[in-house]
Formats: C-alpha cells, structure tokens, sequence
C-alpha cells in the first residue's frame, strides 16, 4: 500500500497542469453464464446475488488534440450473495433447522489504463469515447455465513478471510462519456460503458458482461477544446 501511495504522488507531482479523473460507477449483470458447480447449487435450490462498485483515479500522461492516453489506479468491490446456502445445522447435540446465506465480500486493487478521443457532438458539447482496462494485482475477501433475521448467537457464525498479493483479474471495456459541465479546470461528465472480464480466479465471474454508469470528475488542465472551437470546421 505504501508503494501505492507513493507512485500515485510521484504521478501528481510529475506536471500539475495535467488533467487528474476520478470515476465512481455500478455494474449491471447484462450476461453470467454460471459455472457448472453453481449451476447444480441453483437447481438445488440456491439464489445468487451479485453487486459491484468500480473507483478509479487516472492521469493524463500524454494529451494531444483529441487524444488522451491516462495511466491510473482501480478499486473493485464486489458483494456475492448465496440465499439459503445452508438449510439446517447442529447447536451442541440439537439439529436447528434454518436456513443461512453465505456472503461474501471482495476488494480489488490494480491499475487502470485509458485511451480517449473527444469529439463535438452539437456546437460546444464535448463527448469522448474510452476504452479502458483494469488490472487487479491485489485482492482481499472474506466470507461468512449469516442471517439477518436472527440474532448474533444461535447459528454458526464462520468466517474466512484471505489477503494475497497476485494477477486476480483484469477486464476490459469500451465507453462513452457526455460532458455536462466543462471548463478550462474542471469537467463532469455522465458515463455508460459495457465491459467483461478478460481473466478472473472466480469461476463464476469468468464471463460476466456487465453495464458501467457512473459519473467523472476531471481536474487540472484539460484539452484545447474546452475553451478553443478550432477543431470545429467552418460552414
């Protein structure tokens, strides 16, 4: 982490002119085929649930006209969900019948990398087109059984928790960002993209194709055309 902390201040000191985005945004499942082993749990009788939350912060290291390429860091988490993993289980000598759901929660942190080409699209509305990746190198999960409807005591109560350092996963998607506000220093702009995974040690996320949207903030200094309408050809 400290190794983190320190490449990320070296990249905001190297010019502090250059545009610095951070991008908050939730994917939505379009296509999970399930694993074969998570296939047989649904037929007997188990619910899946998953969400995530993607973070990053880039910077523009080369910006030229329309073209931007940005090298930054990516944080992923992810919340997994089994209903009714567990259906009954012994309290000392009594069998509780009571069904129990295995929840699990996954932290990843890697790098980002961006390629984006901005365009007009109406007089001095901005849109950009990105295609970006992420590359997980760390991640930490854990996973317990729970129930929220019963107290802390009375059912098992299991944890497991692994931190490791490792090639996790790395995706890849192609998006489109629409400008709202954009100035010389600052911008905001709204953000669809559809990505998947590329690699995952996760079985079952292996081939997920997912839905971004989110929002970005760009601060420092951003491209000519947020003040110059010189790429505009004259009618």
């Amino acid at each position: 982490m400290r190794f983190l902390f320190c490449l990320s201040i070296f990249l905001l000191s190297i010019n502090c002119f250059t545009q610095i985005n951070f991008e908050v945004k939730y994917n939505v499942d379009l296509f999970k085929p399930y694993s074969e082993e998570a296939r047989k749990n649904i037929s007997a009788g188990e619910r899946i649930k998953s969400n995530t939350l993607e973070a990053t912060i880039s910077y523009d290291l080369i910006s030229k006209n329309i073209n931007a390429f940005s090298l930054g860091f990516g944080y992923r988490y992810t919340n997994l969900i089994v209903r009714d993993k567990i259906h009954s289980y012994y309290d000392g000598h009594y069998l509780i019948h009571n069904k129990l759901d295995l929840i699990t929660n996954s932290h990843f942190i890697g790098l980002n990398v961006n390629y984006k080409r901005t365009f007009f699209i109406h007089e001095n509305k901005l849109g950009e087109l990105i295609i970006a990746s992420n590359i997980y190198v760390y991640e930490h999960y854990d996973s317990h059984y729970d129930n929220s409807g019963q107290s802390a005591s009375g059912y098992p109560y299991i944890w497991y928790e692994n931190p490791n350092y490792f090639f996790s996963s790395a995706n890849l998607s192609i998006g489109y960002k629409q400008f709202l506000i954009q100035k010389e220093k600052f911008n905001l702009g709204a953000k669809v993209s559809i990505g998947t995974n590329l690699y995952s040690d996760w079985d079952l996320f292996r081939k997920y194709v997912w839905l971004g949207v989110g929002l970005e903030m760009g601060f420092g200094k951003g491209k000519a055309l947020f003040t110059k309408r010189a790429a505009v050809p004259e009618k």
